[in-house]
């Protein structure tokens, strides 16, 4: 979550936020009754609540599982395409990803970016591609999965993102009274106003349920339902850590992409006992990916060809045996794979 503090754009968004209530149905005060029908008292300060969160998830700035992905993604002729397999998943808050998904040991997809890019390698398709573009550049609208998949924000719907207490947000009761809605201004790549995200947590213990992005028109963009927390192994710190949904259903409104995640095993990634670090830097580098996963084909989404640099970069890798090594070094938990 990237954030920006000026007395000029905090005015514009706290107009925004001022609109949300009547969408968001927090302003009806005949909602704020529990189950059995007893008023509830004020909603928690949105200060108070990001504080909470920030407390719980405040060691999980990396995490590295096991996975097992279903993706569901909609076709250009309507058709519906169904892909699933096991893999692991890679997380560096606040905005690098690496998913890959395969079966065996061989790499079906591999999703993930840094803090500029987004890419998605489809190694079941043949020829095999690798799409990467911008986050903030044209080519999200047009090139399909690769394009919807909200890479940069995967920390936020996974609810592990840490939530600006001083920025602008609201606060409110769902219609039982059991969750509790935070909701605030979210920024694009160059801090620019990007839109609001809201959040629910459960009332007692603050676990996030629901994290939902809405763009500056204040329409749904993506939603993601949570459940089945589990602890975090951080290194050093024995094995009770923080806790972390492991269960996500990912969906991404008007682009027909959903996303089943599943995850196990979950750990900070650091190297620990002797055994080397799961996570490393190269997991969230397109041109190393390129390299070891040696794709036929490599497209800039953002100017619709194939990149003849990357794809040069990518034979003489495999020339040189880069995608073994890489392949050895995913193996041991830090790298890429075919």
């Amino acid at each position: 979550m990237k954030m920006l503090n000026t007395t000029r754009i905090r005015a514009a968004l706290l107009g925004g936020m001022a609109l949300f209530g009547p969408v968001l149905g927090g302003c009806n005060h005949s909602q704020h009754q529990d189950a059995g029908g007893r008023p509830l008292a004020a909603p928690p300060r949105f200060t108070d609540v990001a504080r909470a969160h920030n407390e719980n998830v405040a060691q999980l700035g990396q995490v590295w599982g096991a996975a097992s992905v279903v993706i569901r993604s909609t076709r250009e002729d309507g058709s519906v395409r169904s892909d699933q397999g096991e893999g692991n998943i890679m997380l560096m808050r606040p905005d690098r990803l690496a998913l890959r998904v395969g079966k065996l040991s061989e790499t079906l997809f591999w999703v993930g970016c840094d803090d500029e890019r987004y890419w998605l390698f489809d190694l079941a398709s043949k020829p095999t591609t690798a799409t990467a573009g911008r986050h903030d550049g044209p080519g999200r609208a047009r090139s399909g999965l690769s394009g919807s998949l909200p890479t940069s924000r995967f920390a936020d719907l996974l609810g592990i993102s840490i939530i600006p207490e001083d920025e602008p947000g609201t606060t409110q009761w769902s219609d039982d009274g059991t969750l509790v809605g935070a909701t605030f201004p979210i920024y694009g790549d160059h801090l620019d106003p990007a839109g609001f995200e809201r959040v629910w947590f459960e009332a007692r213990e603050f676990m996030v349920t629901k994290v939902e992005i809405y763009d500056l028109n204040r329409q749904c963009i993506v939603v993601s339902d949570l459940a089945d927390p589990e602890y975090v192994q951080i290194a050093g710190k024995g094995d009770i850590g923080p806790r972390m949904n492991t269960r996500a259903a990912i969906g991404v409104e008007g682009a027909g992409v959903q996303v089943n995640l599943y995850m196990d095993r979950l750990e900070d990634g650091r190297e620990r006992s002797g055994a080397p670090a799961k996570i490393t830097p190269r997991s969230f580098q397109f041109e190393e990916l390129v390299r070891a996963l040696s794709p036929a084909e490599v497209i800039d989404a953002d100017r619709t060809r194939p990149a003849p640099s990357a794809a040069k970069g990518a034979a003489e890798g495999a020339a040189e045996g880069a995608a073994k090594g890489a392949a050895k070094g995913a193996a041991n938990g830090g790298g890429a794979q075919r």
